[in-house]
């Protein structure tokens, strides 16, 4: 089994970048890669980043898998889908990750990270239509109403994020919308992966799988 009990702030020192786990501490002074941007371990501020082609290729792999807190076999099977489509596999693979439930979650802006989206789901405090949905990888459609059933004292944390948010990660968005009256979100259409290609180089991830 493949578990991790070290802080996710070392992932982000492993990939020599940000990779938004940790919601806004990501974006303060408290972030390790402000005053500890080296690769853990003792030799860490002596180690060079220098890859060769396969280590790019792979680098590029682990930072997107530890960007949607994926497992190797689920992600392994999640481009196995993409590469069976007729759409482009790189594209295809960014789209199953962000239509997941706990993506769409998380693309509302109602929670600092998708670990907590995550957590949201697996919980059963999400409804997709009316049913309680309560697996983090169940595929959103176009048209579907999420809802949320949260106590006062989560949904007072959620308040006090909005009212408090930066803008600390980029999201594709755009294809949900959250009504605050209503307190619902809708999924509006397929996601636009754009803005997650700035951050996941989903062609040298195709690659590393098609060597």
């Amino acid at each position: 089994m493949e578990r991790k009990s070290h802080s996710k702030c070392v992932l982000c020192r492993r990939e020599g970048k940000k990779l938004f786990l940790k919601g806004d501490k990501c974006n303060s002074p408290k972030c390790p890669m402000v005053n500890r941007n080296s690769v853990p371990g003792v030799h860490g501020k002596t180690s060079s980043r220098r890859l060769t082609d396969y280590g790019e290729r792979f680098r590029a792999k682990q930072q997107c898998k530890r960007i949607y807190g994926l497992r190797e076999n689920t992600f392994k099977k999640y481009f196995q889908v993409a590469q069976k489509s007729s759409s482009n596999t790189g594209d295809m693979l960014l789209v199953l990750l962000e239509k997941r439930l706990d993506n769409t979650v998380f693309a509302s802006s109602l929670f600092p990270s998708r670990a907590m989206a995550k957590q949201i789901v697996s919980h059963g405090l999400v409804r997709v239509n009316g049913k309680k949905v309560n697996i983090p990888s169940y595929q959103v459609k176009m048209g579907d109403v999420i809802t949320f059933k949260i106590g006062k004292k989560l949904e007072k944390r959620v308040e006090d994020f909005m009212s408090a948010k930066k803008t600390f990660v980029a999201t594709a968005s755009e294809h949900v919308y959250y009504d605050k009256d209503k307190k619902e979100l809708r999924v509006l259409r397929d996601p636009d992966v754009s803005n997650v290609k700035q951050t996941v180089d989903a062609k040298l991830i195709v690659e590393f799988y098609s060597r």
